[in-house]
């Protein structure tokens, strides 16, 4: 659990330091996700709980800490980014305001997507229904996609045209 905030930090700041505990807020948001899951002791949890909690309401991320989140998570503004508790995100994945990341409900259990890493999430994107997106997608703002992206591609739109996109890594260096 450490070594995920760390890497988490590393997102941030490019290095490990307090200072973006307090200027960073969707850092501290992360910090205290990653605090709120097993394997630290019940009262300590339960704390953590009630900072997310009110972290929740003051910047408006909706993520539960049933999520699965590998390291490297980086939550660029405030306000919006609604994550099913059922999705699996990849390491290194960067998400913009109003991102949602939602299941489809059929016969009673709950299907949500699956993003590998190295993903770009732009502004008010939608993802929806048991879906897979590849390692080093770039989706862009505005884009809805419900239907699987293969690795190294770029989605554009609603709805989603998918294009192939070797250069990804490099342009994503430049975005964060």
């Amino acid at each position: 659990m450490f070594e995920l905030i760390k890497q988490d930090c590393y997102r941030y700041a490019g290095r490990l330091g307090i200072k973006e505990f307090f200027v960073n807020k969707g850092f501290q948001f992360t910090f205290f996700l990653r605090l709120s899951c097993p394997p630290l002791s019940p009262p300590i949890r339960i704390f953590c709980k009630i900072i997310l909690r009110y972290l929740t309401i003051k910047y408006g991320y909706e993520i539960s800490e049933k999520t699965r989140i590998a390291g490297g998570l980086a939550l660029v503004h405030l306000g919006g980014i609604v994550i099913n508790q059922a999705a699996i995100i990849g390491k290194n994945c960067t998400i913009y305001k109003g991102v949602t990341i939602g299941g489809a409900w059929k016969d009673g259990k709950v299907f949500a997507p699956e993003i590998g890493d190295f993903v770009w999430i732009g502004a008010n994107a939608t993802i929806v229904g048991k879906i897979k997106i590849g390692n080093n997608v770039l989706i862009a703002s505005n884009s809805f996609i419900n239907r699987d992206v293969p690795d190294n591609s770029l989605v554009i739109g609603n709805p989603a045209i998918i294009k192939p996109f070797n250069k990804i890594n490099q342009y994503i260096q430049y975005v964060l």
